[in-house]
This record gives structure tokens, C-alpha cells and sequence, in this order.
């Protein structure tokens, strides 16, 4: 990391002494709000940023973004935040009793740190930085199922294409986009301080590995249609046991070079029989595809969705009507509405409610009691072996599956993945000085298949977001106001107050 920096440092630094431009933005944000962490809409889709229920910071950033026009390019970032934050009760054994204790956030870090360089059309970029998805809105939508830019940026090594690229033997008629990264996620403490620790354990650390390959037909034409996959693999984590409030030993899943080949093909893990039987790690993502329509006036419509999958019978589609239905509207110019976003959510179906292989239990079974086939069912989205799929304790994919920030129990899984709900986004120009954005959404939360809830919890969360651009160039002021109401969360009421300055050298 000190030496990422000093790369960063003097990539920054070179800007000076040549044509390049430097940008950069110096910040300052308030957060209240009367629950034990800060609103849904606050703390969502926000790189893990203002989770917590009173915070109050100085954020100082500089990048020098890659020149895209150019055959040879290099880039670099960093971006700091230090200030106060308060902290949030969780029921945790502390191996005497089983009592609520504060947890609270190291708010001095560094957020991102990253170092990019292109040739051609190829990229690479090493260091923690914010990405976020090629299908949905980042602004107005409520995630991405696989990647939705609700986590602070991991540390890693990623590289793929610029854009979206020809495709060779295509006459320009298909191009295509890929991506392929290996992160390393550590907790960083936070787990350790949220976890119950009554029984199991949570994830220290593990590799992160992510891909994706979309296709999409030509921009130029009115109508352009986008196809594709993303996938992820967690592999080689490092998971610290508890019983009754007492550390029993760390767990480490070996990792070896074959490891990271079966990020590109997959195969089994481990040497033991039973370890013979399955893949390596723990693997999602989605189908997607997504058509858009660019009308005369330079107006757009999409229609989106994306299928989520954590074995083969999502990949087959046997999990019904499961996924992310969206449609969107973009004015392509300042307007009282300039954008529009409407989701329908959906992950009841999971293949169905058991899983069973018969090969995957051992022991003497007659011949009468054998069952030759299996169901594949129970796909438990976004839960491995009772450890989320999420990052210091958010979600890495959609938001809209409760992340364990909000279980005050202290559980690191995802108590309510089977969930049915509606998002609406809005954002428009009230002057050319001002601009707003709302979001909305209902939720309707049925627990897991192995942990069903006997009544249907309910969610109704708001976000109200009005932004000023002063007559001082480069200086902007912002207010966020956001209520969550329901049984799924509670009740709570934040705003959120942020000045900025940005410029450019």
C-alpha cells in the first residue's frame, strides 16, 4: 500500500509538469439521524459511505483519469476521508453474557488509492477504486444484483476493455466489453466488532474475483440491444470461529495457483472426497441484457433485467420470475424531469424450496430408499455457508437485500433474501442552479427458505436530494433527507448536509 501510494503521489505529481489535468475535490459532510445507523437511502449505493447514524467528516480527493483518445495513457487517484463517527448497538456474547455493545467505524482511512494505465484499448488498474455497473442507473436505480457500488472499493488488480470495443469479423456491427479482477477483502475490524459471536463464525478475509463479457449491438442505430454475464467467485477466505462468546481458532481455505485458474475455469477444491464433489469458492452473478431506444429528440428509453444465479439451476433458469425488472427514461438535456427509473424486484423463487443430490451424502442407504435424481433448489441468494455475500458488512450486490449493517443481532448473514419489491427514481432541474433527486421504494421481506418468517415484514423507505451550484464556480452545497418506516427496519429520520469544492489544474 505505501508503495501504491508513492506511484499515485508521483503519477499526480507528473501532472504538473506536463498537459494533463488535474482534478480535484475537497469536501465536508454532516450526518444525523435517529436510528442506530443512518437511513436505508443514505447509506445505499454510496461505495459504503455515511452508514452510520451521526457522522461528520472532511473528504479530500485528487485523480488524473486515463486519456482515453490517446494509444498510451497512465492515470492515478487518491481519495481520503477523516472526521468523526458514532457508533451502533449490536447483541454480542462477550463470553460472559449476551448484551448489546457499541461498534463503531474507524472514520481516519484511505478510501481510494489506485494507479490506471492503457494501451490501446486494454486497461489495468491496480489499487482500490469505485466501480459501478453498465446496466442500471448508479444514480436513480436501486442496484445492480451482482455489483452495485454499495461497498468501499477493495484493494486489486483489474483489467479488461475501454468501453465497448468491435468485435473482430463482425464489420462493426458487435462490440464488446470485458472485465476481469481478483480483490482481496479484508473486514478491516468491522465484523469483529458487529458479530454476536454466540455461535459460528465470519469471514476475516477472502480473495474476491470478478468478471463479466457483454455484447451490444451498434450505438449508433436507434435501437441498441446489450446481452451478457457477470459472475463472481469468493474463494480462500479466512473464517474466525466462535462458541459462547469465545474464539475456538481461525479457519484457512488453502489457496494455491490452480485457485486462481479456476476463477478463469472452474473446478473442484481441495483434495478430500467431499471436497471433490463441488466447485471451488462460492460463485454468483447474473444474466443481463438491456435494449435501449434513442428517439429524434435525443431522449432515450431502456428496459432492463437481469437473472441472478448462484448455481446451475439459475444459470438454466429455473428460478422463475427471480430478478430485476427495470425501465428508464433519460431526457438527454436539463429538464424539470430529466430521468426516470422504475424497478420491480423479485427474489422468491430460488429454484424452488430444498436441495438434495444424492451424491452429496455418504453412508449406507437400501437400494429402496435411494433417490437416483435430485432437486436444486433453495439457490439461499447471496448466503455461502452462513457468511453473506457482502463486504464489511454491506451488500455487495442490491442494497434492497437487507445487509448485515442492519441486523442487530449481530448475524453476518442475510436474514431476508426472499424479498418482492418496487423502486422508483426521479431526478430533474428545479433552475439551472438547482437540481433534485427522489427515491422511493416498498419492500416485502418472507425470511430464507431454511428460516422462513412466519409473518411478512414490510419496508417503506424515502430520499429527498436537492443540490446547489453557487454562483462561486466549483463550489456546491447539497441537502439529503431520507425516513425509513416498516417492520423490516424501523422507524428513522436522517438528513445528511455536504459543501464541496472542485476544480480542476
Amino acid at each position: 500500500m505505501r508503495l501504491l501510494l508513492l506511484a499515485t503521489l508521483a503519477v499526480i505529481t507528473n501532472a504538473f509538469a506536463s498537459d494533463r489535468t488535474l482534478y480535484y475535490k475537497a469536501q465536508t459532510t454532516v450526518v444525523a439521524s435517529s436510528g442506530n445507523t443512518s437511513p436505508y437511502y443514505i447509506g445505499s449505493n454510496n461505495h459504503g459511505m455515511n452508514t452510520q447514524s451521526r457522522e461528520a467528516y472532511l473528504r479530500l480527493s485528487a485523480a488524473m483519469p486515463l486519456d482515453t483518445a490517446s494509444r498510451f495513457s497512465f492515470g492515478a487517484g487518491v481519495d481520503l476521508v477523516g472526521g468523526y463517527a458514532g457508533s451502533a448497538e449490536y447483541l454480542r456474547h462477550d463470553g460472559n453474557e449476551i448484551a448489546y455493545h457499541n461498534a463503531k467505524i474507524n472514520q481516519f482511512r484511505i478510501h481510494q488509492l489506485f494507479a490506471d494505465v492503457k494501451y490501446r484499448s486494454v486497461f489495468l488498474t491496480i489499487g482500490a477504486k469505485e466501480h459501478e455497473s453498465l446496466i442500471v442507473n448508479h444514480s436513480l436505480s436501486s442496484g445492480d444484483l451482482t455489483f452495485s457500488g454499495n461497498i468501499n472499493p477493495m484493494p486489486e488488480a483489474r483489467m479488461g476493455l475501454i468501453d465497448f470495443q468491435p468485435l473482430p469479423f463482425t464489420r462493426g456491427n458487435v462490440f464488446i466489453n470485458g472485465e476481469y479482477s481478483i480483490a482481496y477483502a479484508c473486514d478491516n475490524g468491522i465484523q469483529s466488532r458487529q458479530f454476536n459471536r454466540i455461535s459460528g463464525g465470519y469471514n476475516k478475509s477472502y480473495f474476491y474475483n470478478y468478471k463479466r463479457c457483454y455484447l451490444r449491438s451498434r450505438p449508433d442505430k436507434p435501437l441498441c440491444l446489450t446481452i451478457g454475464m457477470q459472475a463472481v467467485m469468493v474463494f480462500g477466505n479466512t473464517t474466525a470461529n466462535y462458541s459462547r462468546g469465545k474464539w475456538t481458532g481461525d479457519f484457512k481455505n488453502r489457496v494455491t495457483f490452480k485457485s486462481f485458474v479456476h476463477t478463469l475455469v472452474p473446478g473442484a477444491g481441495g483434495s478430500s472426497a467431499a471436497d471433490l464433489l463441488f466447485l471451488e469458492g462460492n460463485s454468483l452473478g447474473t444474466w443481463d441484457i438491456a435494449a435501449n431506444y434513442r428517439f429524434k429528440n435525443g431522449s432515450h428509453l431502456k428496459a432492463y433485467y437481469e437473472s441472478p444465479w448462484e448455481d446451475g439451476s439459475g444459470i438454466g433458469k429455473m428460478n422463475g420470475f427471480d430478478g430485476l425488472w427495470g425501465i428508464e427514461y433519460s431526457s438527454g438535456r436539463k429538464s424539470l424531469v430529466n430521468g426516470v427509473v422504475i424497478e420491480y424486484l423479485d427474489t422468491r423463487n430460488q429454484s424452488g424450496t430444498i436441495t438434495f443430490q444424492f451424491k452429496d451424502y455418504s453412508g449406507s442407504i437400501s437400494d429402496r430408499d435411494k433417490i437416483p435424481n435430485g432437486a436444486s433448489g433453495c439457490d439461499n441468494y447471496y448466503n455461502h455457508e452462513g457468511q453473506g455475500y457482502q463486504y464489511r458488512c454491506m451488500s455487495i450486490g442490491t442494497p434492497m437485500l437487507k445487509s448485515a449493517l442492519y441486523n442487530t443481532n449481530g448475524t453476518p448473514a442475510f436474514r431476508d433474501n426472499r424479498i418482492q419489491g418496487v423502486h422508483v427514481g426521479v431526478s430533474g432541474n428545479l433552475s439551472g442552479a438547482v437540481s433534485y433527486r427522489l427515491l422511493g421504494n416498498f419492500r416485502r421481506a418472507l425470511g430464507t427458505y431454511n428460516a422462513p418468517r412466519r409473518h411478512a415484514l414490510r419496508s417503506y423507505s424515502a430520499f429527498a436530494e436537492a443540490t446547489y451550484r453557487t454562483p462561486l464556480a466549483g463550489l456546491v452545497s447539497k441537502c439529503q433527507l431520507a425516513a425509513d418506516r416498516g417492520s423490516l427496519y424501523g422507524k428513522n429520520f436522517g438528513a445528511m448536509f455536504t459543501i464541496a469544492y472542485q476544480g480542476n489544474l
